[in-house]
Parts: structure tokens; sequence; C-alpha cells
């Protein structure tokens, strides 16, 4: 009698194995779709991260310009 029951546990526990595997084949296209957003992510950071130093440069350099043109007028002032 225990036999039985053993014998009619094993196909469905294979039964549940198979749905189970063919479930995953939903999630690896998700993942495909969410692997293209991570891309566009990595080179939006990759843009930002050369942008930053540029900019940074930029407004150095504005803050310098507006620092020589006080100290001329300055100068011219006086």
């Amino acid at each position: 009698m225990r036999e039985a029951g053993f014998y009619r546990i094993i196909p469905l526990a294979l039964m549940c194995l198979v749905l189970t595997c063919c479930s995953g084949s939903k999630d690896a296209e998700q993942g495909k779709a969410s692997n293209r957003t991570a891309t566009e992510q990595t080179v939006e950071a990759i843009k930002d991260y050369g942008k930053k130093p540029m900019d940074k440069a930029r407004a150095a350099q504005q803050t310098g310009e507006e620092r020589t043109k006080a100290m001329d007028e300055a100068v011219k002032g006086q």
C-alpha cells in the first residue's frame, strides 16, 4: 500500500518540476528587456562621467573670468 502512494507522488513531483522549468522562459525574455535598459543606463552613466569634469572646468573658468573682470574694474575705478 505504501509503495502505491510513493509511485503516485513521483509523477506529481515530476510534473511540478516540468511546469516550473517551462515558466522560467518568460523570465528569460523579461531579462533581455531589462538588459537593454541596463545598457542604456550604462551609456548614460559613462556620458555623465565624462561631462561632469568638463562642466566643473567650465564653471571654474567662468568664475576665474568673472574675478578677473571684477579686479580690472576695481583697478580702473581707482
